[in-house]
């Protein structure tokens, strides 16, 4: 699953607008996509919660339809281009940057 921290967006949007060599597309992502699994794992640790047992594919079909299969299957989009210019993320791992939000 692709994620990124709000202050790497914000950096990246502003890095390729400054850059002049900058062209073509760019994944908005940070380097290290994680699974469902990992996300929520990551989650409940920083909100001292625990993490619930997983739901069946199943059931998240019959739930949800068609769109279970984002939930499923994912994607594994990562930052190749951006990085290759240079760009450094402030948040690179899920769990410090979810530390980071932590209210």
């Amino acid at each position: 699953m692709p994620w990124i921290h709000v202050e790497d967006e914000v950096g990246l949007i502003q890095f390729l607008i400054d850059k002049e060599n900058a062209a073509g597309a760019f994944n908005a992502t940070a380097p290290n996509p994680v699974t469902m699994e990992e996300f929520c794992s990551a989650l409940a640790s920083v909100l001292n919660r625990p993490s619930w047992a997983p739901v069946p594919a199943s059931v998240l079909t019959l739930l949800l339809g068609e769109m279970a299969e984002m939930l499923l299957t994912g994607q594994r989009a990562v930052p190749k281009a951006a990085q290759d210019l240079g760009y450094s993320f402030r948040y690179p791992n899920i769990s410090e940057a979810l530390r980071s939000l932590r209210l």
